[in-house]
């Protein structure tokens, strides 16, 4: 197998390989690993103090805990269709991909949450904008990834899925665009320095995703 051309430059903003969605076996440890952008997320509205909650984020993380369990349903529904060797493959991709999510969230949320310490942890204002700066940051890169299982994967059921939530993922973006007006209001963050910071981010994720990969495969 050719590696060379998996290599990735840091220096520029890059997605997550093609070939990734369309074999089952990498399509399957990532759909696993990408449930944790959802799990997470709705777990970081949960964290949200009482009179922050409206009928939108009730809504959003609602949908956040359903693309959970769509989507590992998803990477199960790809795994039981895998011979032994496929299998023994998926498992260890999904662990280093699992891994590498987590090192991402774990980053970027640090990073995010920097740019409204200013306002004080605890003040409502704090709670409003540190959302609407990571449910910003991780939609977007969420629709980077969504929209090429929907044409890419070789499954209809995957296809068929991705599809669904793009349009959910879409409403959520309209949820968080309203709130990060006020988001730049408190703070001197602009969207493109947000951009920047979870562009530099992922880079380092899907570098490691394709080092796990090159290891593996």
């Amino acid at each position: 197998m050719q590696t060379s051309a998996l290599s990735i430059d840091l220096a520029q903003n890059v997605d997550i390989p093609n070939h990734f969605y369309s074999n089952p076996v990498t399509a399957s440890a990532l759909l696993d690993a990408v449930a944790l952008f959802e799990m997470e997320g709705s777990k970081w509205m949960l964290g949200l103090p009482f009179d922050h909650w409206d009928d939108q984020l009730h809504e959003h993380c609602f949908d956040e805990v359903r693309h959970t369990k769509i989507v590992k349903d998803l990477a199960l529904h790809l795994r039981s269709q895998m011979n032994d060797e496929q299998i023994v493959q998926e498992c260890k991709l999904n662990i280093a991909f699992y891994r590498s999510i987590e090192r991402y969230i774990s980053r970027l949320s640090r990073k995010i949450f920097k740019l409204s310490l200013s306002l004080g942890i605890g003040n409502i204002e704090f709670s409003q904008t540190a959302y609407s700066f990571l449910g910003f940051a991780i939609e977007r890169r969420i629709m980077k990834i969504y929209p090429h299982f929907s044409k890419l994967s070789p499954d209809s059921m995957v296809r068929k899925q991705s599809k669904q939530i793009i349009h959910d993922e879409r409403k959520h973006l309209g949820f968080v665009g309203e709130k990060l007006e006020n988001g730049f209001s408190f703070t001197d963050t602009t969207q493109k320095e947000i951009i920047k910071i979870e562009e530099a981010v992922a880079n380092e994720w899907i570098q490691e995703m394709v080092n796990a990969y090159t290891s593996v495969c």
